[in-house]
């Protein structure tokens, strides 16, 4: 019958109404409480009272639930008699504190042993320890018995665990059927989360029950399981997260003992004697089947179980029972003389009671099935319909007869598009279960082929894998040759190319492709043998070993064959191709049996001959051209990803590999080399030519010259950045290899020498010849770029772009030479100087000129002075390749001075000063040294690079400028947009690497060489970068819409901050590094992981220094905040169009300050991990960063030297500093009080405090309350409209509850001020300030933004004097840095 399931009020009159929407919302909560509490939970009484007590009460408890994780190894051991058990139960252990075992090696070994593997026997003990009451004995709770006999069982046959024994004694000799039927429901109940007692069920009443009754004990059932939490569930569909991995494998060991519990019922009960056997297990399924409508799905799939274990244990009776009728019937046939007569009255007698049985049985089964399976298949939870279907599987495993027939498997067929990936998995292996008749399977395979290939795609890799072994299955039975869709093969043979699966689908899909490629067929083999003749001795050995390889070629041609058919599948360029895949290939080919690995391992001629042919077949013309030149390429591909595979983790090649490869690998150079993606691949094989002792052979020493040569070549000639590192490094290895000789080293040696003279030499012409032929009296000129010109101010540009790609393509080259080898041996002395003014004359051609721009007097002040050069009429690559010439410099000279830092320091004599004597001879000596080093050429290089990134960053382009007018004046042209974006960002990833190399601690190490070259003065670096920084901000806030995250631009502007704060954290700039922090939200996912793995490394660094840089990165984002608050309408009577523009400012204005607080929530975080306090080593420094920030916050002194603030404005500051309070404990923010007492009278007793906003006068409401501060008010402010009501908070009040944000009325605010804000002020990048002196002071005559406002953000160049300020405040609240 069907039971409808209501939330029933509370049974006890002590629990307290809940409005959770499910009935497991409480247990979830109570569940969420655990897994996050770092104690070990004491274990909830075992008295009723336990579930008398709502769960709100144990919401204070910080103890965890999971005590078998520390069970003793001793303790693991089973159980030998029912007192021990008993004896145990009655201890009180869960409310005791277990002293922990002292570890050592043994003992540690012994928890790992036993962590990886416990028996179900040592997990239920745990449980039972765990989860029965105390009241709960053998004698006088089912559930403990069944526990009991579960783990003292010694298991018999198949059985995991023996429960005939307890069946026979506690269940069947009992009169009262009724008794049983009730008892064996309340050990349902008890196992999903049940109390003990009372109990649900009146054994004498349980006859009479109707519907209501039902009703009312379900729905007391279901009241029971809210109060109790999962970990205490029996029977749970809870999907168990992994740190509850000791959870899960207790629950599974139960719900192994609860089938076996089930199944051994049925098949004891029918076994025993008693004529009614049949009739109680009817009645059983009966009382079972009644709970399958409930809703609660736990009881649910208890029911389930149970039903669907019964079933199984009568098909499996049905199994002998048919076998035995079968012996019968055999034994009757064999009785056909006259003498037999009587022997087969007998076996008749036999056969009808048998056949009886087996339709009985049969019935039973089936009505069994149609009331279980029928009904939840489709249930809505999905652990159910999944136990559903891997039950029909064992069905049709077991009686095919009956149900491998189209009428069961076209549930499997249907269930195979569930939501649900566990249900899916289930159907897949309903369709891979070993059946004796496949051919049954041909019907449901043909209709229900397209969702199968469906699931090689799934989201679910599990499915993906399971769907990949049916489809070998399939094949290997011959189940899927009538089937010609060649879209649906396609998509799945496409999986063995697929990134976005795991290793074992790709390996599958390989075998399903091999297994239709007519190359891998056995029969061609044995086609290619080679046939007996006269020289059949003689050249046997050749002649197999010839057979063999052309059968491997003719497979990997094969197999490549269709990778480029896969790859060029449609209208793809050849030189996109993406040959990466082409490695999965040879990765599952590896991890195959030794029939397949044996292709790509040490087979080096087969593929050379694989090439060959392939070549061949590539100068045909024929439209198979384009696949035959991809098949090329992927063999190419296929050897180098071989090769690296096979070579890269040993120290030594394999002889066949150089004496195969080397002699022909400078024909595939010179070959290949127009095409980048193979001559990368033959690139890299070249250096796995130098571990071999066939590397030494005098044969082989005119191909190895012939090699180097082709390679040197080679990378002089082309212009690929992909394929020169590959050569490069090539040429690195075998010069570095220790095994090969001075001959190769020294003739390495030589190439080197010469390509990097024949290099910089051209480069030095193309420089000078550069300059000589510029005009001497070429000057920027003052004009619009919109102005007309004629054909005589405009000089030829004829020869300019290809002068800049002759200059670009050296610097390209050089760069990366440099990267790999140390080539300032063979460069001339004065190189570096002459690229460095030749470069350096580029960028001043392009840059604004800022002095002009300020002595304009004309009359629009906003015109701008464009550059000659971006008024001729030039080829956009002109500017390409020059700024591309500039990123290529930068490379060089860094590596230039990492080299001649790298060989200065290997040269330095450690002793001169590696002493431990400090005196004043010495600290003098010290001085001398450095005076000394001050014109080392190291030093020397470092000034010059960083004069030149600070050319770099003058390219800088003013927003504000570049927005022009619409006569078009002051608009900058695309090209020189993204010229002077492309120089600075290389300037910006070159001054993170140059900050991290020369890292400002060496000013104190004791070699004078690393305190000279020292980067100390880098306020022009930070200056530059942090200007484009800001001007970059909108690129990083956009990606936050973006649908896929743009990675590479986040990690290009971030990581090179990043990098050099590391380096220099315990000096760093905290101003910087604040405004890097400005991007912890706002910016993507990508910014926010980058910026909390930075705050992990610089908390384990420098704490306070995180502190410091986070108050930083909250006073840059509040001011820029409150520059950008909307303006006050100007109009007495605005239209609705001005107040909808408005009232959106508003609203884009507060979602900007809901950033602002979880940026300031993230960054407190970062500080302290969840759910623990903060370090006591923290505390002072907490305190006075909480100082800084009131003092901030009460500040009225403004940027600017004409008006200061009003009071109050930036009182809102103080609502980012609740998470920071928070962490602080309620008696240490005591000390604050007389401050804020102080700041708080002051500000009360300003003379404008009238005019104080009542927004900014809540949040300081709102944070007294929170810190528990008192609020101070006098006499004399007390007629203030917008006063605050005096309100000291006690101590002892709960601070903890977050209060809601006040939202601030940007309308009020501004009505009372008008015209207080200029386009100027509100700009995100400030362009009056010197680009290379924001940091310091030192700028007198710097313009500021107008004094309009009441609010005004600060100035960069106030940044040592805050960093002074900074650290007063701490040591005001003796805060030790």
């Amino acid at each position: 019958s069907n039971i409808t399931m209501a939330v029933a009020a509370p049974r006890r009159s002590s629990r307290q109404k809940r409005t959770a929407t499910t009935v497991y919302d409480d247990a979830k909560q109570e569940m969420k409480r655990l897994s996050e509490s770092p104690k070990k939970r004491k274990n909830i009484s075992s008295s009723p009272s336990r579930r008398s007590q709502p769960t709100a009460d144990s919401d204070n408890d910080d103890s965890d639930d999971d005590d078998g994780d520390h069970e003793d190894e001793e303790s693991s051991s089973s159980l030998s008699d029912e007192e021990e058990f008993v004896k145990e139960k009655k201890k009180p252990a869960p409310k005791t504190t277990k002293t922990p075992t002292k570890r050592t090696a043994s003992t540690t070994n012994k928890r790992n042993v036993a962590k990886k593997k416990k028996s179900p026997k040592v997990l239920l003990r745990q449980l039972a320890n765990k989860v029965l009451e105390q009241e709960e004995t053998p004698e006088t709770s089912l559930m403990a018995a069944l526990l009991q006999h579960a783990i003292a069982s010694k298991p018999s046959n198949d059985a995991t665990f023996d429960f005939e024994s307890f069946i026979r004694d506690s269940i069947l000799p009992r009169d009262d059927a009724y008794e049983v039927q009730a008892d064996l429901i309340h050990l349902l109940f008890r196992a999903v989360g049940g109390v003990h007692s009372p109990p649900y069920l009146d054994a004498a009443k349980l006859e009479d029950y109707n519907h209501d009754d039902w009703d009312k004990v379900t729905n007391q059932l279901v009241d029971d399981m809210r109060y109790t939490p999962i970990p205490f569930f029996l029977l749970s569909n809870y999907d168990w997260e992994q740190q509850h991995q000791q959870s899960m494998d207790m629950h599974q060991a139960f719900r192994q003992a609860w089938e076996a519990f089930w199944y051994q019922l049925v098949e004891v009960t029918l076994s025993s004697n008693d004529r009614f056997a049949m009739e109680m297990v009817k009645d059983w399924n009966v009382r079972l089947h009644e709970l399958l409508e409930v809703s609660q799905p736990d009881i649910r799939a208890a029911a389930v179980m149970a039903s669907m274990q019964m079933a199984l244990s009568l098909l499996k009776l049905s199994c002998d029972t048919k076998a035995k009728l079968a012996r019968y019937e055999r034994q009757v046939k064999s009785c056909s003389s006259s003498q037999k007569k009587k022997k087969q009255l007998l076996l008749d007698e036999q056969v009808q009671p048998t056949k009886r049985w087996l339709e009985e049985l049969e019935t039973l089964v089936d009505t069994n099935f149609t009331a279980v399976f029928m009904n939840r298949y489709r249930d809505s939870n999905p652990v159910i319909r999944a136990y559903n279907l891997s039950v029909l599987t064992q069905m049709m495993v077991q009686r095919p007869d009956l149900y491998l027939r189209d009428k069961y498997l076209k549930y499997i067929g249907w269930t195979l598009s569930d939501k649900n990936a566990q249900v899916r998995c289930a159907a897949i292996d309903g369709l891979l279960a070993p059946y004796s008749d496949m051919d049954a399977l041909q019907n449901v395979v043909r209709k229900f082929l397209p969702r199968l290939a469906d699931c090689t795609i799934d989201v679910s890799t599990k499915v993906q894998e399971k769907s990949m072994s049916l489809f070998l299955k399939l094949a290997k039975a011959s189940l899927l040759e009538d089937f010609d869709d060649d879209l649906l093969w396609e998509q799945i043979n496409n999986r063995a190319l697929a990134a976005d699966t795991t290793a074992v689908v790709r390996r599958d899909a390989l075998y399903f492709i091999m297994d239709q490629l007519e190359a891998f067929d056995d029969q061609e083999e044995e086609e290619q043998k080679p046939t007996k003749n006269s020289t059949w001795k003689r050249d046997k050995k050749a002649s197999l070993v010839k057979t063999k390889e052309i059968g491997i070629a003719k497979k990997l041609s094969a197999l490549a064959s269709w990778v480029a058919h896969s790859l060029t599948n449609g209208p793809i360029p050849l030189e996109h191709l993406r040959l990466e895949l082409t490695d999965y290939v040879i990765e599952s080919l590896r991890s195959m049996g030794p029939e397949y690995s044996s292709l790509v391992t040490n087979q080096w001629s087969a593929f050379v001959r694989a090439i060959k042919d392939s070549d061949s077949a590539a100068q045909m013309e024929s439209d198979e051209q384009r696949v035959q030149v991809a098949t090329q390429r992927v063999l190419i591909r296929m050897l180098a990803s071989a090769a690296r595979a096979e070579f890269s983790d040993k120290k030594k090649s394999s002889d066949s590999y150089v004496m195969t490869l080397l002699p022909l690998m400078t024909n595939l150079l010179r070959q290949f080399q127009t095409d980048s993606n193979c001559l990368t691949n033959l690139a890299s094989l070249c250096q796995y030519f130098i571990s071999s002792d066939c590397a030494h052979h005098p044969k082989l020493k005119a191909p190895m010259r012939d090699m180097v040569q082709a390679l040197v070549d080679i990378y002089g000639t082309i212009g690929d950045d992909k394929s020169m590192p590959v050569i490069i490094e090539s040429l690195a290895v075998l010069m570095e290899s220790s095994q090969n000789t001075s001959t190769i080293l020294s003739m390495c040696k030589s190439h080197i020498s010469q390509l990097t003279k024949s290099l910089s030499q051209r480069l030095t012409e193309s420089l000078q010849t550069s300059d000589k032929t510029d005009e001497p009296k070429k000057k920027k000129r003052k004009k619009r770029r919109s102005s007309t010109s004629t054909d005589e101010d405009k000089p030829s540009s004829d020869g300019n772009d290809e002068k800049e790609s002759v200059i670009q393509r050296c610097l390209q080259r050089l760069s990366i030479l440099a990267k790999r080898v140390n080539i300032q041996e063979f460069l001339p002395e004065d190189f570096r100087t002459t690229l460095i003014e030749g470069m350096t004359k580029r960028l001043e051609e392009r840059q604004l000129d800022q002095k002009d721009t300020a002595e304009n007097n004309g009359d629009d002040p906003m015109e701008n002075i464009i550059p000659l050069i971006w008024q001729q009429d030039h080829d956009s690559k002109v500017h390409e390749a020059c700024s591309r010439s500039v990123k290529y410099t930068l490379d060089f000279l860094l590596v230039s001075l990492a080299w001649d830092l790298y060989l200065a320091k290997k040269e330095e004599d450690p002793n001169a000063y590696d002493n431990d004597s400090d005196n004043d001879d010495n600290d003098a000596k010290a001085d001398d040294d450095l005076e000394e080093y001050a014109s080392h050429t190291v030093v020397q290089q470092r000034d010059e690079l960083v004069e030149f990134l600070g050319t770099c960053f003058q390219q800088f382009l003013s927003q504000q400028d570049g927005d022009g007018d619409a006569d078009g004046h002051g608009i900058y042209s695309s090209d020189q947009v993204h010229f002077s974006d492309t120089v600075q960002l290389a300037a910006l990833q070159t001054c993170g690497d140059l900050r991290s190399l020369l890292p400002k601690i060496w000013s104190e190490a004791r070699s004078p060489l690393l305190r000279a070259v020292a980067l100390i003065q880098d306020q022009i670096l930070i200056g530059g970068s942090i200007r484009f920084f800001r001007s970059k901000t909108s690129v990083l806030r956009n990606i936050e819409d973006q649908e896929e995250e743009d990675v590479s631009t986040v990690h290009t502007l971030l990581l090179p901050f990043g990098r050099s704060l590391l380096a220099n954290w315990s000096l760093s700039n905290r101003r910087e590094a604040g405004y890097v922090f400005t991007h912890f939200v706002g910016s993507g996912q990508a910014a926010q992981q980058l910026l909390q793995e930075l705050s992990k490394m610089c908390k384990k660094m420098d704490p306070v220094r995180l502190m410091e840089t986070h108050m930083a990165s909250l006073r840059t984002s509040f001011d820029q905040w409150l520059l950008n608050e909307p303006e006050e309408i100007e109009s007495e009577h605005p239209t609705d169009e001005e107040m909808a523009a408005f009232e959106q400012a508003e609203e884009a204005h507060q979602e900007e300050f809901e950033l602002l607080l979880q940026q300031s929530k993230n960054l407190a975080q970062t500080l302290k991990p969840p759910k623990k306090a903060l370090e006591a080593k923290l505390q002072d420094p907490m305190l006075a960063f909480l100082k800084e920030g009131i003092r901030f916050a009460f500040s009225l002194d403004s940027t600017d030297d004409e008006e200061d603030l009003l009071p109050g404005a930036r009182l809102t500051f103080l609502l980012l500093l609740e998470y920071f309070g928070k962490l602080c404990k309620q008696q240490s923010t005591s000390v604050l009080r007389e401050y804020w007492t102080e700041k708080v009278l002051a500000l009360q007793q300003d003379a404008d405090y009238d005019q104080a906003h009542q927004d900014d006068l809540e949040a300081m409401k709102q944070f007294a309350k929170i810190m528990g501060f008192p609020m101070v008010t006098t006499e004399n402010v007390g007629q203030s409209p917008k006063s605050v009501l005096v309100r000291d908070y006690d101590d002892d009040e709960d601070n903890d509850d977050e209060s809601s944000t006040p939202r601030r009325s940007s309308a009020s605010r501004l009505s009372s001020e008008g015209g207080r804000r200029s386009s100027v002020a509100r700009s995100s990048v400030s362009t009056a300030l010197s680009p290379l002196l924001e940091e310091g002071g030192d700028d007198d005559d710097e313009e500021t933004t107008p004094a309009k406002n009441r609010r005004s953000s600060v100035s960069m160049d106030t940044l040592e004097e805050e960093e002074e300020d900074e650290k007063t405040a701490r040591s005001s609240t003796s805060a030790d840095e």
